[in-house]
């Protein structure tokens, strides 16, 4: 299932011992620049909590209503409370992520634990299951491959900082800019970035554009680098937010720019597995 990211903003965040009290609620979202897939939710705890940035990773999702606007965790207000926090000023390193995993007893999804290089988005795997059985302990990031400028590395964007960036195509330095983002909900995959140009064009539409087919992100002057010609992003597909997303749509948009769907890369999950439309009754602690 696709969805718009924007959507989650707001969403109530419900612990394992909060009934149905609401602990916080989300303000922003943590995606990396590598594989391009949500990997925290920033939540907004001020009702109860003080501190910097409360982080929960998708790991820890049980279940996601969207029409009533709630997240369940498999976490009690005690873990949430004494977790590793982010720093508002500070960026988040991958020395705080391996911090934030061993806490939580969570893999590295960047890492198999092999020292090999991984297709999946979840340490190997498509889909974000947090491991089950007796705890289990990580290595700290700095000692993998022995490498440790590793803990300094810096992957995570949020899409606060994201939004409002311009488009570039080949023969135009200011194309459209970022609006949202499409999230396939069963991976959290950002599986598209809308791009609104009605600033930029005469009458204007919105666009999607996969994140693996942008050339570079141009963080220093907030542009998004695509090697298109403005004619082609120009006459590719309207994307309508009140339409739902279906195959058709998708194959209509990849057949444009000549690019094959991700959904011939990988399987999908196992009946029942997925988080979209899980409820209290179907979610297990």
């Amino acid at each position: 299932m696709l969805k718009n990211l924007k959507d989650m903003k707001g969403f109530k965040i419900l612990a394992t011992d909060t009934a149905n009290e609401s602990i916080g609620t989300v303000k922003d979202v943590y995606f990396d620049d590598e594989r391009y897939a949500v990997r925290y939710l920033v939540i907004d705890t001020r009702v109860w909590l003080f501190e910097d940035l409360v982080l929960i990773s998708p790991y820890c999702v049980n279940g996601i209503d969207w029409d009533s606007g709630i997240i369940w965790v498999n976490l009690s207000k005690d873990e949430i409370e004494h977790s590793p926090k982010a720093k508002i000023s500070k960026p988040v390193t991958r020395k705080f992520e391996s911090t934030f995993n061993n806490y939580f007893k969570l893999p590295h999804y960047w890492s198999n634990g092999l020292g090999m290089d991984i297709e999946g988005l979840w340490a190997g795997a498509y889909f974000p299951y947090r491991p089950e059985g007796p705890a289990q302990s990580f290595k700290p990031v700095e000692n993998i491959e022995g490498d440790s400028k590793l803990g300094e590395e810096l992957h995570l964007h949020s899409m606060r900082e994201i939004s409002g960036f311009h488009l570039r195509a080949v023969d135009d330095e200011r194309f459209g800019s970022i609006e949202d983002f499409i999230i396939e909900t069963e991976t959290w995959a950002l599986r598209y970035i809308v791009i609104d140009t009605h600033e930029f064009l005469p009458g204007g539409k919105r666009i999607l554009l996969s994140p693996e087919w942008i050339e570079k992100f141009d963080w220093d002057n907030k542009k998004l680098v695509t090697d298109y010609l403005r004619d082609t992003i120009e006459n590719c597909p309207e994307y309508d937010p009140t339409v739902v997303i279906d195959r058709e749509m998708e194959e209509e948009i990849h057949a444009h720019f000549g690019r094959s769907g991700y959904w011939n890369l990988r399987s999908m999950p196992p009946s029942g597995t997925g988080i979209s439309d899980r409820s209290p009754e179907t979610s297990s602690y």
